[in-house]
């Protein structure tokens, strides 16, 4: 691929247990390469109010994902985020 053609990119994340190594590993590739991207925290309709407060916490003070341009939680069950990583996506891509 041709990095500087990459509009952006959307890692998603477990929002329950946070970034794995390997999510790590790519968010750092994509910090390197200066790749566009940003995260969508998974799975969050299966968080109560508590552990989702500390789910974004925990993602907003990872140095990892400082680069990321936005963090949105999401939920495929419910559409939680959907409109918002769709409004990212667009923005991005000029569309």
């Amino acid at each position: 691929a041709n990095a500087d053609r990459i509009m952006l990119v959307v890692q998603l994340i477990d929002s329950r247990i946070g970034p794995t190594k390997d999510d790590l590993d790519m968010l750092s590739y994509l910090s390197q390469c200066g790749i566009p991207h940003a995260v969508a925290a998974t799975k969050c309709d299966k968080l109560n109010a508590t552990e989702r407060k500390q789910s974004e916490e925990s993602l907003r003070a990872n140095p990892a994902l400082k680069d990321a341009s936005d963090i949105i939680f999401f939920s495929s069950k419910t559409r939680e985020g959907s409109d918002e990583l769709w409004n990212v996506i667009a923005a991005r891509c000029n569309l």
